[in-house]
C-alpha cells in the first residue's frame, strides 16, 4: 500500500503537472504553427511516481487511461491498454499483408519471359557499338 505522501505525489502528477512540457523551440513562430507531439495530450507521470505506484497505474491503464511516463522531463514510455495495442499491431499486420501481395505481383511481372529476354539482351549488348532499337515483327511501314 502506498503511503499518503506517495499517493499525493501521484495525484499531483495526474492533475495536469507541467513537468515534461517542452519549451517552445522556434523563436518568433506562433505556438499554433508548431505541431504538438501526440504524447502531449496524454496524462503524464514521472518515472519515480510510476515506480512507487506501478500497480495503481496498471489498474488505471486497464480501465482505459493512456499515459506517458516521463524521465528527466522527457517522454520515455507510453502505457496503453492491451486491446488498443493489439488493434495497432493488427493494422500494421494488414498493411504488411497488402505490401507483400503487391510485392509478389511485381515479382511475378518481372519474371515474365519477355522481361527475361530483354534483360538478357541488355547484359549481352556490346558497349563499343551503338544501341539498336528492337524491330517490331510485321509489315514494313509505307515510306520507310
Amino acid at each position: 500500500m502506498a503511503s499518503k505522501r506517495r499517493k499525493s505525489a501521484i495525484g499531483r502528477a495526474f492533475k495536469g503537472s507541467t513537468l515534461g512540457r517542452p519549451k517552445p523551440f522556434i523563436v518568433g513562430v506562433p505556438k499554433d504553427a508548431v505541431p504538438t507531439p501526440a504524447w502531449m495530450s496524454l496524462t503524464q507521470v514521472s518515472s519515480t511516481a510510476a515506480k512507487n505506484d506501478f500497480a495503481g497505474l496498471v489498474h488505471r491503464v486497464e480501465r482505459g487511461l493512456k499515459l506517458v511516463v516521463m524521465r528527466h522531463d522527457r517522454p520515455a514510455v507510453v502505457m496503453i491498454p492491451l486491446d488498443e495495442f493489439e488493434s495497432l499491431v493488427n493494422v500494421n499486420a494488414q498493411r504488411l499483408d497488402a505490401l507483400t501481395a503487391r510485392f509478389d505481383a511485381e515479382l511475378s511481372a518481372m519474371n515474365a519471359p519477355e522481361v527475361w529476354r530483354g534483360t538478357r539482351q541488355g547484359f549481352m549488348a556490346r558497349l563499343d557499338q551503338p544501341p539498336v532499337a528492337p524491330q517490331k515483327k510485321g509489315r514494313a511501314r509505307a515510306g520507310s
